[in-house]
């Protein structure tokens, strides 16, 4: 996923976790029916990994630390899972 902000400003990223699966125990997310639309859904025991696209090794995070929430920088972030 992209996360893009406009210079000047700052603040913090909280990422939402898969609530279909973790408040309501379903299998997958029905659209229709889910009362709680998910949004940049992140696992949480799953690493990803944080750049921008001029800055290449970035940063690596745990899912539960995304969604607590990350201070990032304005610019353009790429937000990817760390896959070996």
């Amino acid at each position: 996923m992209n996360l893009e902000a406009s210079p000047g400003w700052s603040g913090r990223i909280r990422f939402d976790f898969a609530r279909h699966r973790r408040s309501l125990n379903l299998s997958q997310n029905y659209v229709r029916l889910n009362e709680f639309p998910e949004w940049c859904t992140v696992e949480e025991n799953v690493l990803y990994r944080i750049h921008s696209p001029t800055e290449e090794p970035g940063q690596v995070r745990l899912g539960s630390e995304l969604i607590a929430g990350v201070s990032l920088a304005a610019g353009n972030w790429i937000v990817e899972p760390l896959v070996h």
